[in-house]
């Protein structure tokens, strides 16, 4: 992935999550900050955004390969971004209510046996594809997104943009 490509990962994955804590924070949660406004909810997107490049570092192991938001997704792709989604988000809201940072409102569905919200971990299972998807969609598009060889399939594949020697093989084995 190019710097623009990160930059582009960044941007679609803080708008994303920017827009879900907004519409799921006063109807779920209660925070402890009595000034929770519009800086919190700046500070949850940029800690989403670390979570997402955490996962993204997680799957480039995993795929051995650092650019393989640009192949097809394979299977342990996927693994490794649920995943990581869910030890994420059960680890992180178990911190949080246990060192009482929020709590929940009476509407806020829970996972049974866990007792932690769904909400966070709906928010990390879909805006972590939805932000790898969008980066790649949008990488493929730009002239930008071009810089590098094997840059350009997303989740479906679509081809491998300007490196004609990035055969389907490789792209298996990614």
């Amino acid at each position: 992935m190019t710097w623009s490509g990160a930059l582009v990962l960044t941007l679609v994955s803080f708008g994303l999550n920017w827009v879900w804590e907004q519409a799921q924070c006063r109807p779920f949660f209660v925070h402890a900050e009595p000034t929770h406004g519009q800086l919190a909810m700046i500070r949850a997107a940029s800690g989403d955004v670390a979570m997402t490049w955490i996962t993204y570092g997680l799957v480039a192991v995993v795929s051995r390969r650092w650019s393989w938001i640009a192949g097809t997704w394979a299977r342990r792709q996927w693994i490794a971004i649920v995943v990581s989604a869910l030890a994420m988000s059960v680890g992180l809201e178990s911190y949080a209510l246990a060192t009482g940072r929020w709590s929940y409102t009476p509407f806020n569905p829970l996972v049974p046996g866990l007792g932690v919200s769904v909400v966070p971990l709906l928010q990390l299972l879909l805006l972590l594809p939805a932000a790898f998807w969008v980066t790649a969609a949008v990488l493929r598009r730009s002239p930008a997104g071009a810089e590098a060889p094997g840059e350009g399939a997303g989740p479906r594949g679509a081809g491998h943009g300007l490196d004609p020697s990035f055969t389907r093989e490789e792209e298996r084995k990614a």
